[in-house]
């Protein structure tokens, strides 16, 4: 268990600081779409 976590942490600390920021934004932009698409079904 602990080992898959560290492994989830290493990738994000290798990234360059913009790389970071542009797979945030992609993240959050797909949150986004998924509320909508969630919104749309209720």
């Amino acid at each position: 268990m602990g080992q898959d976590n560290r492994q989830k942490e290493d990738p994000t600390a290798i990234f360059p600081l913009g790389q970071m920021l542009g797979f945030e934004q992609k993240e959050r932009q797909l949150n986004k779409d998924r509320m909508e698409e969630e919104i749309k079904d209720t």
